[in-house]
C-alpha cells in the first residue's frame, strides 16, 4: 500500500459519483485522519460535479490513471454492481488496497473470483457493509455481548422501500437480482454480526413480483439456519410506499432487543435480568 505523507492520515480515492459515493461522503466528515483525494466518474462532468461539491481537489473518468495515480493509500469503490468484478480486479492486479461496497457481486462465483484476486496479490481489502454500524445497532450488539438478554438463539430483519432509484438496480443482467440481493445483503450480515458470525448450512426462500412490472422480484422471504441450530428470518421488498422501513428483533434465551432505525423508537429491550 502506498503510504500518504503524514503518517497518521489515509488518503483516499472514491470510484463512484452518484447515491452511494454522496452517503460515504457524508459518513466520511466524522471519520478522522482521512482525507478523499481524487473521485472517478464515467463522466468528466460528473466527476468534476461532484468533486466541486465536496471539495475534492482531483476528478477524471479515466480509471487506469487514477489506480496508477501516487499518493494513494485506498481506494473505495461505489460505482454499480456490474462493475464491482472488473474494477476490483484490475485494483488487485495493480496492488492497491480496495474497499468494495455491497453487494460485493452479481453472483457468488463474481464474489469469490474477486476474493480470490485479493488474496493472490495479498492487497488491503475489504466488504463495506455499514447497517451494522448505524448507533442503534452498536448498542444493540452491546448488549447482547452483554449477555442483557442470554445466548442469542434468533433473528429477524426487515428492510423495504418502494424501489430502488437506480435504473441499474431494475435490469437483472447489471444489478444481479431485486431485493433480496441489494438489501437482503444487509439483513443477512446484520443476523450474522448478531449470532458471532455462525456459519450457514440450509436457506430457504420465496421471491415474488407483487407490485412493479419488472423481470426481478420486487419481495423476498428467507429463513436461514446455522450451525447449533439458531435461526434468522429475513424480509426485504421495493413494495413499501412509505419509505424507507428498517427493524430488527434479536431473540435471546432471557429477553428481545427491538431495533427501528428509520422510525420514533430507535431501540427496545425487554428482559428477565
Amino acid at each position: 500500500m502506498t503510504r500518504s505523507r503524514t503518517t497518521d492520515e489515509v488518503t483516499l480515492a472514491l470510484l463512484g459519483a452518484g447515491f452511494v459515493a454522496d452517503f460515504y461522503m457524508q459518513a466520511l466528515a466524522y471519520v478522522p485522519h482521512q482525507r478523499v483525494v481524487a473521485v472517478y466518474s464515467r463522466t468528466e462532468e460528473r466527476a468534476q460535479a461532484f468533486a466541486k461539491k465536496w471539495n475534492i481537489p482531483r476528478a477524471t473518468d479515466r480509471l487506469d490513471d487514477l489506480i496508477r495515480l501516487d499518493g494513494v493509500d485506498l481506494y473505495v469503490v461505489g460505482l454499480p454492481t456490474f462493475r464491482h468484478q472488473d474494477v476490483c480486479l484490475r485494483l488487485a492486479e495493480a496492488g492497491r488496497s480496495l474497499l468494495c461496497t455491497k453487494p460485493l457481486g452479481r453472483t457468488a462465483a463474481e464474489a469469490r473470483t474477486m476474493l480470490e484476486a485479493v488474496r493472490a496479490r495479498g492487497v488491503r481489502h475489504g466488504y463495506l457493509e455499514t447497517e451494522v454500524f448505524t448507533p442503534a445497532l452498536v448498542r444493540a450488539k452491546e448488549l447482547v455481548d452483554r449477555g442483557a438478554i442470554g445466548e442469542v438463539v434468533m433473528v429477524k430483519s426487515r428492510e423495504a422501500h418502494f424501489g430502488s432509484h437506480s435504473p441499474y438496480n431494475w435490469d437483472p443482467e447489471l444489478a444481479g437480482g431485486g431485493p433480496l440481493l441489494l438489501l437482503g445483503s444487509h439483513n443477512v450480515e446484520f443476523s450474522r454480526f448478531m449470532l458471532d458470525k455462525p456459519r450457514a448450512v440450509e436457506v430457504f426462500a420465496w421471491t415474488g413480483t407483487l407490485v412493479h412490472q419488472t423481470p426481478l422480484e420486487d419481495t423476498a422471504v428467507m429463513l436461514i439456519r446455522f450451525d447449533g441450530g439458531k435461526m434468522a428470518q429475513v424480509e426485504v421488498n421495493w413494495i413499501t410506499r412509505h419509505g424507507l422501513d428498517l427493524r430488527n428483533e434479536i431473540t435471546g434465551r432471557e429477553g428481545t432487543i427491538y431495533t427501528d432505525i428509520t422510525g420514533a423508537t430507535g431501540i427496545r429491550a425487554f428482559a428477565l435480568r
